[in-house]
Protein backbone atom coordinates (compact mmCIF):
# COMPACT_ATOMS: atom_id res chain seq x y z
CA UNK A 1 0.00 0.00 0.00
CA UNK A 2 2.90 2.47 0.88
CA UNK A 3 4.68 1.91 -2.34
CA UNK A 4 1.68 2.31 -4.56
CA UNK A 5 0.74 5.44 -2.74
CA UNK A 6 4.36 6.74 -3.58
CA UNK A 7 4.54 5.71 -7.22
CA UNK A 8 0.42 7.45 -7.96
CA UNK A 9 2.19 10.50 -6.40
CA UNK A 10 5.38 10.46 -8.73
CA UNK A 11 3.77 9.37 -12.00
CA UNK A 12 1.16 12.39 -11.24
CA UNK A 13 3.95 14.96 -10.57
CA UNK A 14 5.81 13.78 -13.12
CA UNK A 15 2.52 13.91 -15.97
CA UNK A 16 1.88 17.10 -14.75
CA UNK A 17 5.65 18.46 -15.54
CA UNK A 18 5.26 17.81 -18.94
CA UNK A 19 2.44 20.31 -19.92
CA UNK A 20 3.30 23.29 -17.03
CA UNK A 21 6.36 25.47 -17.39
CA UNK A 22 5.94 27.11 -13.58
CA UNK A 23 7.99 25.20 -10.64
CA UNK A 24 7.89 26.57 -7.18
CA UNK A 25 9.28 25.17 -4.14
CA UNK A 26 8.22 26.38 -0.73
CA UNK A 27 7.19 25.15 2.51
CA UNK A 28 6.84 26.11 6.26
CA UNK A 29 8.20 25.28 9.74
CA UNK A 30 5.92 24.91 12.10
CA UNK A 31 6.23 25.48 16.27
CA UNK A 32 3.66 25.17 18.59
CA UNK A 33 3.29 24.63 22.61
CA UNK A 34 0.48 23.73 24.55
CA UNK A 35 -0.13 24.08 28.21
CA UNK A 36 -2.50 23.34 30.55
CA UNK A 37 -1.76 24.27 34.60
CA UNK A 38 -1.89 20.35 36.18
CA UNK A 39 -2.91 18.35 33.66
CA UNK A 40 -0.93 18.46 30.47
CA UNK A 41 1.65 20.04 27.75
CA UNK A 42 2.53 19.07 24.90
CA UNK A 43 5.23 20.54 21.87
CA UNK A 44 5.10 19.82 18.00
CA UNK A 45 7.77 20.47 15.71
CA UNK A 46 6.98 19.99 11.95
CA UNK A 47 9.09 20.27 8.74
CA UNK A 48 7.49 19.80 5.58
CA UNK A 49 9.32 21.47 2.30
CA UNK A 50 6.76 21.74 -1.01
CA UNK A 51 7.69 21.34 -4.57
CA UNK A 52 5.47 21.31 -7.26
CA UNK A 53 3.69 23.23 -10.57
CA UNK A 54 1.34 25.49 -10.93
CA UNK A 55 -0.95 25.13 -14.04
CA UNK A 56 -3.31 28.86 -14.47
CA UNK A 57 -5.53 28.28 -11.35
CA UNK A 58 -3.98 24.98 -9.81
CA UNK A 59 -1.48 23.49 -8.12
CA UNK A 60 0.49 19.88 -7.56
CA UNK A 61 3.05 19.00 -5.90
CA UNK A 62 4.54 16.56 -3.26
CA UNK A 63 5.10 17.46 0.50
CA UNK A 64 7.99 15.21 2.18
CA UNK A 65 7.77 16.17 6.14
CA UNK A 66 9.24 15.72 9.46
CA UNK A 67 7.30 15.63 12.50
CA UNK A 68 8.41 15.23 16.30
CA UNK A 69 5.99 15.27 19.83
CA UNK A 70 6.64 15.96 23.06
CA UNK A 71 3.40 14.97 25.49
CA UNK A 72 3.48 15.40 29.00
CA UNK A 73 -0.04 14.24 31.17
CA UNK A 74 -1.01 14.41 34.73
CA UNK A 75 -3.04 12.47 36.37
CA UNK A 76 -4.45 13.18 39.82
CA UNK A 77 -4.57 10.05 41.02
CA UNK A 78 -2.31 7.18 39.14
CA UNK A 79 0.55 9.69 38.66
CA UNK A 80 2.09 11.07 35.85
CA UNK A 81 3.31 10.04 32.08
CA UNK A 82 5.60 11.42 29.18
CA UNK A 83 5.49 10.22 25.56
CA UNK A 84 7.95 10.98 22.81
CA UNK A 85 7.26 10.12 18.96
CA UNK A 86 9.28 11.03 15.89
CA UNK A 87 7.37 10.46 12.65
CA UNK A 88 7.83 11.00 8.34
CA UNK A 89 5.89 10.44 5.40
CA UNK A 90 4.73 12.27 1.76
CA UNK A 91 1.85 13.90 0.80
CA UNK A 92 0.32 14.71 -2.54
CA UNK A 93 -1.56 17.95 -2.30
CA UNK A 94 -3.46 20.04 -4.91
CA UNK A 95 -4.80 23.71 -4.50
CA UNK A 96 -7.69 25.49 -6.19
CA UNK A 97 -7.78 29.22 -6.57
CA UNK A 98 -11.29 29.91 -4.95
CA UNK A 99 -11.41 33.78 -5.33
CA UNK A 100 -9.07 36.76 -5.71
CA UNK A 101 -10.30 39.37 -2.58
CA UNK A 102 -7.97 41.54 -2.83
CA UNK A 103 -5.28 42.58 -5.23
CA UNK A 104 -2.55 40.02 -4.97
CA UNK A 105 -4.43 38.28 -2.23
CA UNK A 106 -6.87 35.11 -3.03
CA UNK A 107 -8.73 32.67 -1.01
CA UNK A 108 -7.15 28.69 -2.27
CA UNK A 109 -9.13 25.42 -1.45
CA UNK A 110 -5.91 22.83 -0.77
CA UNK A 111 -6.38 19.35 -0.87
CA UNK A 112 -3.62 17.03 1.23
CA UNK A 113 -3.40 13.15 0.94
CA UNK A 114 -0.36 11.86 3.05
CA UNK A 115 1.60 8.62 4.64
CA UNK A 116 2.69 8.88 7.54
CA UNK A 117 4.54 6.50 10.00
CA UNK A 118 5.17 7.07 13.38
CA UNK A 119 7.27 5.77 16.08
CA UNK A 120 7.32 6.19 19.98
CA UNK A 121 7.61 5.25 23.78
CA UNK A 122 6.01 6.35 26.71
CA UNK A 123 9.29 5.01 29.70
CA UNK A 124 7.09 5.21 32.49
CA UNK A 125 5.32 2.34 31.15
CA UNK A 126 7.90 0.34 29.23
CA UNK A 127 5.86 1.16 26.02
CA UNK A 128 6.65 1.35 23.03
CA UNK A 129 4.63 2.07 19.64
CA UNK A 130 4.18 2.64 15.91
CA UNK A 131 1.75 3.84 14.07
CA UNK A 132 1.25 4.10 9.86
CA UNK A 133 -1.58 5.94 8.51
CA UNK A 134 -3.34 7.43 5.28
CA UNK A 135 -4.60 11.05 5.31
CA UNK A 136 -6.90 12.83 3.59
CA UNK A 137 -7.79 16.98 4.64
CA UNK A 138 -9.31 19.72 3.01
CA UNK A 139 -8.39 23.22 4.25
CA UNK A 140 -9.08 27.28 2.93
CA UNK A 141 -5.15 28.97 2.64
CA UNK A 142 -4.99 32.96 2.55
CA UNK A 143 -2.03 33.17 -0.15
CA UNK A 144 -0.36 37.02 -0.57
CA UNK A 145 1.40 37.35 -3.32
CA UNK A 146 4.63 39.75 -2.67
CA UNK A 147 5.71 39.77 -6.36
CA UNK A 148 6.43 37.59 -9.37
CA UNK A 149 8.67 35.06 -7.43
CA UNK A 150 7.38 34.86 -3.77
CA UNK A 151 4.00 34.53 -2.05
CA UNK A 152 3.27 33.62 1.55
CA UNK A 153 0.28 31.62 2.85
CA UNK A 154 -1.91 30.73 6.08
CA UNK A 155 -4.29 28.44 6.43
CA UNK A 156 -5.73 30.76 8.38
CA UNK A 157 -8.60 28.23 10.53
CA UNK A 158 -7.24 24.88 10.21
CA UNK A 159 -9.05 22.13 8.10
CA UNK A 160 -12.90 21.28 7.34
CA UNK A 161 -12.75 18.24 6.96
CA UNK A 162 -10.05 15.32 8.26
CA UNK A 163 -10.45 11.67 6.95
CA UNK A 164 -7.70 9.54 8.72
CA UNK A 165 -7.12 5.45 8.67
CA UNK A 166 -4.23 4.26 11.13
CA UNK A 167 -2.95 1.14 12.44
CA UNK A 168 -1.18 1.70 15.68
CA UNK A 169 1.54 -1.40 17.33
CA UNK A 170 2.54 -1.09 21.13
CA UNK A 171 4.46 -2.97 22.76
CA UNK A 172 4.67 -3.11 26.93
CA UNK A 173 6.73 -5.51 28.28
CA UNK A 174 6.69 -9.13 26.23
CA UNK A 175 2.95 -8.01 25.49
CA UNK A 176 2.11 -7.02 21.65
CA UNK A 177 -1.07 -5.33 20.83
CA UNK A 178 -2.13 -3.86 17.13
CA UNK A 179 -5.17 -1.83 16.65
CA UNK A 180 -7.27 0.07 13.56
CA UNK A 181 -8.91 3.52 13.69
CA UNK A 182 -10.62 5.25 11.16
CA UNK A 183 -11.54 8.68 11.93
CA UNK A 184 -14.12 10.60 9.84
CA UNK A 185 -14.25 14.61 11.57
CA UNK A 186 -14.85 18.20 10.79
CA UNK A 187 -12.11 19.94 13.02
CA UNK A 188 -14.32 23.35 12.27
CA UNK A 189 -17.25 22.38 14.82
CA UNK A 190 -14.48 21.85 17.85
CA UNK A 191 -13.03 24.07 19.50
CA UNK A 192 -10.86 26.46 17.44
CA UNK A 193 -6.93 26.41 18.33
CA UNK A 194 -4.01 28.63 17.48
CA UNK A 195 -2.32 25.40 16.43
CA UNK A 196 -4.31 24.28 13.78
CA UNK A 197 -3.06 27.86 11.84
CA UNK A 198 0.32 27.50 9.87
CA UNK A 199 2.23 29.80 8.05
CA UNK A 200 4.94 29.21 5.01
CA UNK A 201 6.05 30.49 1.37
CA UNK A 202 6.18 29.70 -2.01
CA UNK A 203 9.23 30.61 -4.71
CA UNK A 204 8.06 30.85 -8.59
CA UNK A 205 10.73 29.72 -10.55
Amino acid sequence: MKKLFFAISLLLLVNISVFSQSFFTGGAIILSHEYSFKEHNSTKFKLSPEIGYNINRFDIGLCPFFQYYNYKYAYSLSGSYKEDSLGYGIGLFFRYNIIEIYENLTIRARLDTNYVYQEGKRPSANMTFETNSYNVSLSPILQLKLNDRISIYSSIIGSFLNISYQTRNEKIGNNYSEESIFVFSFPLMNEFSLNDVSFGFYFYF
